[in-house]
């Protein structure tokens, strides 16, 4: 009768052992599938940023151009001013004289 009752019970936990390895092994496998998964996930996330960062850099690059050449154009108006400023003076020195 011994014998009986501890072969089921063997039986059992190699079954139950089994199962439990199976299922570990089903989880696994899940696991792995959700962690490839982010992994895609963050390598677009990576490329598109890495996108974003060079449109980003390219299109300082335009501003920092034309504030350049906007630069150059006060400059230059600046230096109009400066004239227009030093004829308007010299006009009402001979209109006040």
């Amino acid at each position: 009768m011994k014998k009986k009752i501890v072969s089921k019970t063997n039986t059992s936990s190699t079954q139950f052992l089994e199962n439990s390895q199976n299922r570990v092994e089903i989880m696994f496998e899940q696991l792995q599938g959700s962690i490839r998964g982010l992994a895609d996930g963050l390598l677009m996330a990576n490329e598109k940023l890495d996108r974003f960062q060079e449109e980003t850099t390219e299109n300082f690059e335009h501003i920092n151009k034309r504030l350049h050449v906007l630069e150059g154009d006060v400059s230059r108006l600046e230096g109009k001013v400066d004239r227009l400023d030093g004829k308007v003076d010299t006009l009402e020195q001979r209109v006040l004289v």
